[in-house]
């Protein structure tokens, strides 16, 4: 049951008020001598009323006597006004809007022409972050094109007057940029009803396929980006822009509205500033980098989802089953990694979820098999220490578990959801395992163009040295780092390297050197 709120009234306001300025004859000598026009808080009203029926006043301010605004040739362009609306208890409500004001230099007398048109504004995310990147069009007869600094601002300079524009953000790039399994919690969370988005941009990011409602179809859109299967989602891109006084009418129709994604400027005559909200779509928690190169990085933390197997010796040939478990799952809503094994070791024959706890095959990616990679991706409640899922294995040669499979990030970047909906790192442990030998992992991707990761495994803590060589031994990069024992991963960029090629990286932990060779293309 709905409660009507009779505390506040509700404001509206249209989305933008154009107005022309009217020639006047102060002097009375039947000469218009300068140009002007009243616009009235009414004008901007779109409906404002109190859900009780109380009368309400309209205003341009917190002063209820505020009612009106006198604009001349010096008020030529966009002006950013509220809508005050207060009813007979002194309760208050605002919205915010444009009034355009515009002059007709056919009619006399003409307003001095001081102003140069322009177009130009700010993007951001719903809670502020500066979003940088983004294409903004301002298509016309002659469109121009122009991209948001670092501080989210475009702006295309000095602009033909007279002409009409459609200024249209645009950007469809890197859709996995703040996408993870917690993303799908929230999602899940809200179709389920237990904890519903209070924001229309929520809504926007959570419908990912563009279908106009929020569905079980946009978890499995998700998760097979996160998984790696797909990299983008058809019918839609990355992000969407929508005008930032744009008002959402209801929150549960959101989807139905027809929000503006731009703004159509009719005879630009001055300065336009115009400002959208950027929403990242699949981030309804807001994490993705709005600045800069995208990164998935989770905030170490004495907190960890520990899953666990046996570690156990084999022959060569010799098939067994792993059983893989979490001691304290029941603090975490989902986890994603990438299951990482030397393919030369030994060869993965089966890997099976627990249905139960509806973890299917849906939930892993064995494209890469092969490679020795496998993606998995969860969400979902089971009790501690019981099976998540089994993986059937076949020894190449003699092996122990414990230096054959690692959990890294290579495709889907490892995380745990924590109950307070945090991100927090995720470990394979190894039950039985003694001290275990030093195992380098080749770089994936390979060939590589951006940057790439390089996977080891250490027995212990300690400094781990990397040496980067070209075909012809010359050293061209050289790097240490203190890193913890487990797997861990070493990113690469091509920036360190002159150009494209065959390389050779050489790493030393201890009294141990490995070496291998990767491929940079340009």
């Amino acid at each position: 049951m709905n409660l009507i709120n009779c505390k506040t009234p509700t404001a509206y306001c249209h989305r933008d008020v154009s107005v022309g300025l009217v020639a006047m004859d102060l002097n009375g000598d039947g000469v218009p001598d300068t140009k002007m026009v009243q616009v009235w808080a009414s004008d901007i009203d779109a409906g404002s009323s109190h859900n009780c029926g109380y009368p309400v006043k309209l205003s341009f301010s917190r002063d209820t006597a505020d009612k009106s605004r006198t604009y001349n040739c010096d008020s030529l362009g966009l002006r950013n006004v509220e809508l005050w609306v207060t009813d007979i208890n002194g309760n208050t409500s605002v919205c915010k809007t444009r009034i355009i004001v515009w002059d007709n230099p056919q009619n006399a007398p003409r307003c001095p022409n001081t102003l140069n048109s322009g177009i130009d504004g700010l993007i951001t995310t719903e809670s502020g972050s500066k979003v940088q990147s983004v294409e903004v069009l301002a298509e016309g007869a002659n469109t121009q094109s122009t991209l948001t600094n670092f501080d989210g601002v475009y702006d295309f300079g000095t602009i033909a007057s007279g002409a009409d524009y459609l200024v249209l953000p645009k950007r469809n790039d890197d859709w996995l940029n703040g996408v993870t399994t917690a993303d799908i919690v929230k999602i899940q969370k809200h179709i389920l009803g237990i904890e519903v988005f209070t924001s229309p941009y929520k809504m926007i990011a959570a419908d990912v396929n563009n279908s106009k409602s929020i569905t079980a179809k946009d978890i499995s859109d998700i998760r097979k980006m996160i998984l790696g299967v797909t990299n983008t989602i058809a019918n839609s891109t990355s992000w969407k822009f929508v005008d930032q006084l744009y008002q959402f009418k209801n929150i549960d129709q959101t989807l139905e509205e027809n929000y503006p994604q731009n703004y159509q400027i009719t005879n630009l005559n001055s300065k336009m500033n115009i400002n959208f909200y950027g929403i990242k779509l699949g981030d309804v928690n807001e994490s993705a980098k709005t600045r800069g190169l995208s990164s998935n990085v989770i905030t170490r933390s004495d907190k960890s989802l520990n899953l666990e197997t046996e570690n156990v010796k084999l022959a060569k040939g010799e098939v067994h089953e792993i059983v893989v478990r979490a001691t304290n799952i029941q603090e975490f809503e989902g986890m994603q990694f990438t299951l990482q094994f030397n393919p030369q070791l030994l060869k993965i024959v089966e890997i099976n979820g627990n249905e139960l706890i509806s973890l299917h095959t849906d939930n892993f990616n064995l494209q890469n098999i092969e490679n020795g990679l496998i993606s998995m991706s969860w969400n979902g409640q089971v009790s501690n220490n019981e099976e998540l899922f089994t993986i059937k294995v076949k020894a190449n040669s003699e092996l122990n578990l414990v230096d054959a499979i690692f959990l890294g990030s290579s495709l889907t970047p490892a995380l745990a959801v924590g109950n307070d909906d945090q991100e927090y790192p995720v470990n394979l442990n190894f039950k039985g395992a003694g001290a275990n030998e030093f195992v380098l992992l080749q770089n994936e991707p390979n060939p590589w163009k951006s940057n790439t990761v390089i996977g080891m495994y250490l027995p212990r803590t300690g400094e781990v040295k990397i040496s980067i060589h070209d075909i012809h031994g010359k050293l061209l990069y050289m790097a240490e780092k203190e890193l913890q024992k487990g797997y861990q991963e070493w990113t690469i960029e091509k920036s360190i390297l002159n150009t494209g090629g065959v390389y050779y990286y050489q790493v030393d932990f201890e009294n141990n050197t490995q070496t291998k060779k990767m491929i940079v293309i340009d």
